[in-house]
Formats: C-alpha cells, sequence, structure tokens
C-alpha cells in the first residue's frame, strides 16, 4: 500500500533498513498526507559538518549527528540485521525532478493535485562486511528549499520507473558492495525539492565505541 510520509516529527523514523521479507507489497491506492511546508516549526540549525565525514578509501568511519554534507557526499551509518552489526554508507547522488504526469501510475488522483515530484537518487554501500544480502533503503525524507519537510510516497512498487527502488542482492556481504535506489519526494508549486534528511535513530545502539547515532534529534543532511 502507499503511504505519504508524514510531515515534521511524524516521520522521525521514516528511514530504515529492512530485510526484503519486510517489504509491503506492490499496491495501487495512497494515503495522502501533505509536506510540512505550512508547519509553524522553526527548521532544524545548521551544524557545521566534521572534516572527516566522508570516509576516504573505504575506511568506515560514523557520520557524526548533524552533519552536512553535499551532493555527492557520503554519510556512514549504523546498521543492524540478522543479529550483524556494522555501518552502511548512504549517498544521496542527485536529486532530479519529474513531471506531475509521472504520478499517474501510482493513481494518487485529485490528492497529488499541485505537487511536482522529485527523484532522489541514492547509493547504498556495505562499509563493514556484514553480511546483509536482500536489506533494502525503505525512505528518505526530501527536504524543501526553506528546509521544512518535503511531502513523499513511503512504499512506491518496483515497476514505478522513473524512481525505482532498489535492494541488495546476495553479494552485499562484503566491504564496498553496493547497490543503487530511489527515493520519491513531492513539491507543492512553486517549492522545489533541494536537499534530504537522515532522520533514524533505530540503530544508534549499533554505534561503535558508544558513538552518538541519534539522527531524529539531529539529522546528517545533503543540500
Amino acid at each position: 500500500m502507499f503511504r505519504w510520509i508524514l510531515p515534521a516529527a511524524a516521520v522521525a523514523g521514516a528511514l530504515v533498513l529492512s530485510a526484503c521479507g519486510a517489504e509491503e507489497p506492490d499496491s495501487t491506492a495512497a494515503t495522502v498526507v501533505p509536506d510540512s511546508s505550512s508547519s509553524e516549526a522553526e527548521p532544524t540549525p545548521a551544524t557545521t559538518p566534521a572534516e572527516d565525514a566522508t570516509p576516504p578509501g573505504g575506511s568506515a568511519e560514523l557520520t557524526p549527528q548533524g552533519t552536512e554534507l553535499a551532493l555527492g557526499d557520503k554519510a556512514v551509518v549504523p546498521f543492524r540485521a540478522g543479529g550483524e552489526e556494522g555501518l552502511v554508507g548512504v549517498t544521496i547522488t542527485k536529486i532530479d525532478k519529474g513531471a506531475a504526469a509521472d504520478l499517474a501510475p501510482l493513481q494518487l488522483g485529485a490528492r497529488a493535485d499541485g505537487y511536482v515530484p522529485y527523484y532522489v537518487r541514492i547509493t547504498v554501500t556495505n562499509e563493514t562486511g556484514g553480511d546483509w544480502g536482500g536489506t533494502s533503503l525503505v525512505s528518505l525524507q526530501g527536504l524543501l528549499a526553506d528546509g521544512t519537510e518535503a511531502g513523499g510516497v513511503y512504499s512506491v512498487p518496483s515497476s514505478f520507473a522513473p524512481c525505482a527502488k532498489g535492494s541488495a542482492g546476495d553479494d552485499f556481504v562484503a566491504a564496498g558492495a553496493s547497490y543503487e535506489t530511489c527515493t520519491l519526494a513531492l513539491a507543492p508549486e512553486p517549492a522545489e525539492v533541494t536537499g534530504v534528511a537522515y532522520e533514524v535513530d533505530t540503530y544508534d545502539d549499533a554505534a561503535p565505541d558508544g558513538a552518538q547515532a541519534d539522527y531524529a534529534a539531529e539529522p546528517i543532511t545533503w543540500k
């Protein structure tokens, strides 16, 4: 089933990596919740990125809470599946603007009137050699230019060609393995999706050496 991502605090845990068996089946129905551009909440204050936010040469170093990255930079975050803990990399390679007509296959109807789709292209990498074949990146949070959260569809069928969701292959078991995926974000015209946030605190207890990884409190952002 399709579910639009809730705005603001309601979606603090919207971005997770999950086993493929937990994925929802393809469907053509949607439950709509708008973006948060009209919310009274103030955007999260900017935080200066750490110098080592993008680990060189495959050296896995956890990206601190509140780090600001540029498109193309990699964040390294904790992950756990099948009882195995480690680190994965999340790189936002680009954000492509689509056309309103692209949404027709999702059958959102009038609920999507006035919204333009944006496609967040993502590369996920295995940083520490965890055996995580079959896992997938469920969702990211798009950001509008003013820092508020864009609308989005939580689950999109793999048949949605403009923004096909990918998952890890069986070879996603060694450091350096990667796969491509995509998240759909929606902006109310004339606003634009210009950034992305990682807001997960699900795996904060899997961070190495007791590091802080509450990204719901202080998201990693790409702009």
